[in-house]
This record gives C-alpha cells, sequence and structure tokens, in this order.
C-alpha cells in the first residue's frame, strides 16, 4: 500500500515539475523572476524525497522504519540535488556566477526542505501508510 501511494505521487510531482519547467523556459520565467526556481528547488525536493522513499519501499517488502524512510529521502534527495546542480553548472543554466557556491548551498537546502516535506506527508496522513 505505501508502495502505491509514494510511486504515485512522486510520478505526480514529476510530472507537475516537468510541466511547470517547460512552461517556465518557454515564457523565460527564470530570467524575469528571480525567485522562481525557489518553488521549483522546493518541488523537486519533494519529488526527489517521495522517489528515495519509493526506492526503499521497493526494496524493502516490509513496512520500513521512519528511520530509514528518513534517510531514503534525504538520500534521494541530495543525490538528484547535486546531480541537477552538476547539470545546471556543464550546461551553463546558471546565473549566479559571483556567488555560485552559495547559489549552490541555497539550492540543496530548499531541496532538502522539500524532502523533509516528503517525509512529512508520509507520516501526517496525506500518504499514511
Amino acid at each position: 500500500m505505501l508502495l502505491r501511494k509514494l510511486s504515485w505521487s512522486s510520478a505526480v510531482f514529476l510530472v507537475l515539475i516537468g510541466s511547470l519547467h517547460i512552461l517556465a523556459v518557454f515564457f523565460l520565467l527564470y530570467f524575469k523572476y528571480w525567485w522562481f526556481d525557489l518553488p521549483m528547488h522546493l518541488l523537486g525536493g519533494i519529488f526527489a524525497g517521495l522517489f528515495g522513499m519509493t526506492l526503499l519501499a521497493l526494496r524493502d517488502y516490509s513496512k520500513p522504519s521512519p528511520g530509514r524512510l528518513l534517510a531514503a529521502a534525504l538520500f534521494g534527495v541530495l543525490l538528484l540535488g547535486i546531480l541537477w546542480e552538476i547539470y545546471e553548472y556543464v550546461s551553463g543554466f546558471t546565473f549566479a556566477h559571483l556567488n555560485y557556491a552559495f547559489d549552490t548551498l541555497k539550492d540543496l537546502i530548499i531541496d532538502c526542505i522539500g524532502g523533509l516535506t516528503a517525509y512529512y506527508f508520509v507520516f501526517s496522513g496525506w500518504l499514511n501508510p
């Protein structure tokens, strides 16, 4: 039951983030609004946290412990967040050249807040196992 809820929730957030990103690129929202990447990183962190917990639930057929779910959520967030930051740097999609380290750290912190939010969703009743 938990696995199904996690995988559906991950898919919903992935579609939401993908749709918003396509609209943001098309309408140049990242350039018009300096803050637009903040909610995108939060949503990305929620997706990454849900995805990490989904992978743990796939691997652990019994009900995973809360500590392992939290570790899986944060691992998923850090893995995908760091990969995304590398992608931004390599593709030249970052515009904070002077404060790149600060911008990257800020983005990873917001990603982690999203991952903790995903963990909270699981235990608050939104996705109660």
